[in-house]
Formats: structure tokens, C-alpha cells, sequence
């Protein structure tokens, strides 16, 4: 299991190694992408190398001490500068800050959010779906093998590259220390909709939640509705508990067996729940039969869908936005100084300068 110590040290070595601090004035804003509670995420090219693109993810201070989520960021930076990772999570090139705001530079991915393409498409076949769903799970059962639970699965945290491939982002819900059957956690966090019982219930929870929410992205994904509906908790905790997920006739036997394996109440019994044989047992699994695991870990295996980019800035995939970006003006000190813990350049992108 990775240390959570061990990323905090590698950032704070690259820092001590590198005069070189980015910041916000090395890059020239191009547009907003991205809007979520804490912060915005713009597409953005470096002034000095304006043939690359970069999502940076801007975080305002104020609101992360006022929700006291200081440590949830920390964990976030962790995760992204995770070593030896899959090329399906998202990696981190650098990470600053000034006065007032966080700063995250991951490289952009022109395919969009499969969000965007559900909107666009409704559902998606048994084919794509297996495809994406078999490359989200090489990227969450990397985390799970590290002690981390993801928490926040859903259609919008899901991107594809410019090749077609999917690239899990988001790591601000993520969990540390967490063990199937050994470890848990107390709180309770994720999307409403994709929320486990056990979640919804606040019992402890662990990285089975992980997997009920996979299972609720797969029904999404080719049925185009989630499998429980309810506008509370309670509600939602009782349809799960009184109802048969409902699996229509249009589904394949193998689709209807991964989506009911995926979907257990109890989270022991799910699909993958076993720290030590989940992932094996995931992959027997009859839905991925067609799937060659080692190809597909390599990016061997072509994409059902290439996004079609006039360049790498195209935002085609993206929803339109009339919004403009503007630091803020405001000079007044923050009592949030996370210089050790939070600045970091990769070799990648300082190479670039």
C-alpha cells in the first residue's frame, strides 16, 4: 500500500530541486471549462510553449478554510502524484499558489466528459460501455490497491482523451487507508444518485461503495437512467431495499448478471469486493469476456469512439460557456500557506520552459 507521506515528500523534493515555481502568469488563460463548488478549471496554454494545452484547476483559498477542507485537498494532491499509476487516472504536472487561490495544472483532454456524450447520445451499446467501464476499473482497482477509496464515480469525473481513452479525474472525495474487510471510513460522501446503501444509510463504508457506484454508471450508461430514483436519502435507501433493480429484456444475460453482481446491497457480496482476488475476479467476470486485459492495460485496444479534434485546444466536446476567467485583484493574505506540502513541478512540464 502506498504511504500518504510518500507523495507529500516527492513534491516537496521536486521543489527543493527545482528554483523554478510556476505561476499563474506563466499561462495565458484561453476559456473556462469547468465549474464545480471550490473552484474553476480553464484551458490554458504556457505563454513561453503555446503549442500545448493544460486544464488547470483553480481553487479558491477562502472557501477551502470556511468548509474546513484543507485535508481533503491535500489528500486530492496526493492521489494525483500517485507513482506508477494507470494511464487511465489523471496525473498531476504541477501544482502552485498565490495570495488567494490554489492552483492544479493536469494536461487537457479534448473528448469531453462522457457526460457531454449521454446528453448528446442517450445510451450508449453494450460494446462502448463494456469498453469504458473495463478501463475505469484498471484505474479504480489501482486505487483500491493503494488503500483509497475513489467516492465520487459518476459520468462527469470520466473523460476521454484525444485517442478515445478514458481518464478518471477528481480526487478531491477520495479516502486514504482504506481496506476491504480490515479498514473503513465514517464519512459519508459522494453524488446522490450514485451513492451506495451503505452510504446513504451513514453506516462505515469502504472501497465496496466504489463498486455499487460502478454498477450504477453501467445502468446509466446503457439504459440512460440510473436503476434507483428518489428525490432523499431515506427514499432512495428504501427503493434500493424493497426493490428489485429492474433489468430490462434488451440486455444481454452477461450484462444483466455484471449489472446484479455490481448491485448487491451488501457490500461484501458485490463484484471485486475481495482486497486480495477483486480484480481477478472482476475481469472472469462473463460481461468482459471479449476484453484482453493486457492490451487494454497497454492502450492497445482501439477505442469504440475517436473524438474528432480539430486541435489539441478544440473544445468541441465541451458545453459552451460565455463566463470569462479574471484573477482576482484582491492582494489580502490568506491564512492558508501551503508551500511545502502543495507546490510541485514535474520534469514534463518545466522542460517545457
Amino acid at each position: 500500500m502506498a504511504n500518504s507521506s510518500d507523495n507529500s515528500t516527492l513534491a516537496r523534493q521536486v521543489h527543493e530541486q527545482n528554483d523554478r515555481i510556476l505561476s499563474i502568469e506563466d499561462f495565458s488563460v484561453i476559456s473556462i471549462i469547468g465549474k464545480g463548488g471550490f473552484g474553476t478549471v480553464v484551458l490554458a496554454e504556457l505563454k513561453v510553449s503555446p503549442e500545448n494545452a493544460f486544464a488547470v484547476k483553480v481553487i479558491n483559498k477562502k472557501q477551502i478554510i470556511s468548509e474546513d477542507l484543507t485535508e481533503s485537498l491535500l489528500i486530492e494532491h496526493r492521489v494525483a502524484l500517485l507513482p506508477n499509476k494507470p494511464s487511465f487516472l489523471a496525473g498531476m504536472l504541477a501544482s502552485f499558489q498565490d495570495t488567494e487561490y490554489l492552483y492544479m495544472v493536469f494536461d487537457f483532454y479534448g473528448g469531453g466528459d462522457l457526460l457531454f456524450h449521454i446528453n448528446n447520445e442517450r445510451v450508449f451499446p453494450e460494446h462502448r460501455t463494456r469498453f469504458y467501464i473495463a478501463e475505469i476499473s484498471i484505474a479504480l482497482f489501482f486505487l483500491h490497491s493503494c488503500g483509497i477509496a475513489y467516492r465520487d464515480i459518476k459520468l462527469e469525473n470520466i473523460l476521454l482523451d484525444n485517442e478515445g481513452h478514458i481518464k478518471l479525474i477528481d480526487f478531491g472525495l477520495c479516502a486514504e487507508g482504506i481496506v476491504n474487510g480490515q479498514t473503513q471510513t465514517d464519512t459519508s460522501v459522494g453524488t446522490f444518485e450514485y451513492l451506495a446503501p451503505e452510504v446513504l444509510a451513514r453506516l462505515p463504508n469502504d472501497c465496496g461503495a466504489d463498486l455499487w457506484s460502478l454498477g450504477v454508471l453501467a445502468y446509466e450508461m446503457m439504459l440512460g437512467r440510473y436503476p434507483y430514483v428518489s428525490d432523499t436519502d431515506v427514499g432512495l435507501l428504501n427503493e434500493i431495499k424493497e426493490t428489485k433493480v429492474r433489468l430490462p429484456f434488451t440486455l444481454s444475460e452477461p450484462v444483466k448478471q455484471f449489472l446484479s453482481r455490481l448491485l448487491k446491497e451488501d457490500p461484501t457480496e458485490r463484484l471485486g469486493y475481495d482486497h486480495e482476488k477483486g480484480c481477478e475476479e472482476f475481469r472472469s467476470c462473463s460481461f468482459f469476456s471479449e476484453i484482453d486485459w493486457i492490451k487494454l492495460e497497454k492502450r492497445e485496444v482501439k477505442p469504440p469512439f475517436v473524438p474528432r479534434l480539430r486541435d489539441i485546444k478544440s473544445t468541441r466536446y465541451f458545453e459552451p460557456r460565455n463566463d470569462i476567467f479574471e484573477v482576482s485583484k484582491d492582494v489580502s493574505e490568506t491564512s492558508l500557506d501551503l508551500s511545502k506540502e502543495f507546490t510541485y513541478s514535474s520534469t514534463d512540464i518545466l522542460a517545457l520552459l
